[in-house]
C-alpha cells in the first residue's frame, strides 16, 4: 500500500464504530458489514472473520463510555461470563479483545431476527411455537441461573429466532464468584 492510500486507509477507518465502513476492519480480523443492533452500552455489527471466513456479530462499547471504569469492567464481565456458559440456548461468545482503546466481544451470528421483531412483523405467534420459544429461552435461562448467573435483561429484543431457534443474548448478566467445591474429608481409621 503506498503512503497516500495509507492515509485514506486511515482516515476512512478512524471512527468505524460510530460510522462503519464496509471494508473496515477490527483488530485486523473481523471486517465490519452493518449495524444490526445498538444499545446504551455498545453497538452490535454482523462482521466477517477473515480467519476462520464465516459471519460474526461483534459488540463494541460505545465511544465515551470507555473512560467510565465501571462500564469497562461491566463489560470485561460480561465477556467472561458469557464465554462460561456453553448452552444452545445462549449465544456463544467467539473471542474478545481491544482495538485502539475500544473493547469488544465476539459472539456467533444469527441471520434471523429478534423475537420483538419477529411478533412486530407476522404478528402474534400460534401457540404451539410462543411455547416452544418459552421453553429454550427459560432452558438457556435455568442453566445459567445453576452457573450463578442472572441474565437481568431478558426481553423480546434480547431473544434471537433463527427458525425454530430461541437464544437469549448475554444481556446483562450478574454473576456471583462459583465456590470452591467442597470435598467431605476422608476417615483415616
Amino acid at each position: 500500500m503506498t503512503g497516500s492510500s495509507e492515509a485514506r486507509e486511515s482516515a476512512r477507518t478512524s471512527d468505524r464504530f460510530t460510522h462503519p465502513v464496509s471494508g473496515s476492519t477490527v483488530s485486523g480480523r473481523y471486517e465490519l458489514r452493518e449495524v444490526v443492533g445498538a444499545g446504551g452500552m455498545a453497538t452490535v455489527f454482523r462482521a466477517h472473520d477473515l480467519e476462520l471466513d464465516r459471519d460474526v456479530a461483534i459488540k463494541v462499547l460505545r465511544e465515551g463510555i470507555t473512560d467510565d471504569p465501571d462500564a469497562l469492567a461491566r463489560f470485561e464481565r460480561e465477556a467472561r461470563t458469557a464465554a462460561g456458559l456453553s448452552h444452545e440456548n445462549i449465544v456463544a461468545v467467539l473471542d474478545r479483545g481491544n482495538d485502539r482503546g475500544r473493547p469488544y466481544i465476539v459472539y456467533e451470528y444469527f441471520g434471523a431476527s429478534d423475537l420483538m421483531r419477529v411478533v412486530r412483523e407476522d404478528g402474534p405467534l400460534p401457540l404451539d411455537r410462543a411455547l416452544s420459544f418459552a421453553l429454550q429461552i427459560a432452558r438457556g435461562l435455568a442453566f445459567a441461573h445453576r452457573h450463578g448467573c442472572i441474565h437481568r435483561d431478558v426481553k423480546p429484543r434480547n431473544v434471537l429466532v433463527e427458525g425454530t431457534r430461541a437464544t437469549t443474548s448475554s444481556g446483562s448478566r450478574a454473576c456471583r464468584p462459583r465456590p470452591a467445591p467442597v470435598i467431605a474429608p476422608t476417615s483415616t481409621r
